[in-house]
């Protein structure tokens, strides 16, 4: 995110963090946080922890794109399915089942995990192309719908 903002052409992105946290995920996420401040990034972040349905409904609804950089192979995760169902492109990493499902759905696309920077260009290149992401999050949202 830090990389993005400093693209002229995305200047103005905001970085919206929303989910369950427990306990155990409170160090990483204050880490996080410390790391978007220090940057001077306070006022282009908002972190919400456990959120209601009703409110995550809403969050993926006012996205742009949506990415969860997983660093271990997840087996299905159905919060990339209701990213696509409320027509919001998604980028992952090309681990587990998501190159599937992205494959399946054409709904986003995925990146190379093991290499760095590899997120940043695949962030930029669907952020920089509206109708790109738009086709995307369409065909994403029909691939769920049919499906």
């Amino acid at each position: 995110f830090i990389e993005l903002k400093e693209l002229e052409n995305l200047s103005d992105l905001r970085l919206e963090i929303a989910g369950g946290m427990t306990a155990e995920d409170e160090p990483f996420v204050e880490e996080q946080r410390r790391k978007l401040i220090q940057a001077g990034l306070e006022d282009s972040f908002s972190i919400r922890p456990n959120i209601t349905r009703e409110q995550k409904l809403d969050f993926l609804r006012n996205l742009t794109i949506f990415s969860v950089p997983a660093r271990y192979p997840e087996a299905f995760g159905l919060y990339v399915v209701e990213a696509m169902a409320a027509g919001v492109p998604v980028v992952l990493p090309n681990a587990g089942s998501f190159p599937e499902l992205v494959n399946i759905t054409q709904g986003g696309c995925v990146y190379d995990s093991d290499k760095n920077g590899t997120l940043t260009d695949a962030l930029e290149d669907v952020l920089s192309d509206p109708m790109k992401a738009k086709k995307m999050g369409l065909q994403g949202h029909r691939a769920v719908s049919e499906n």
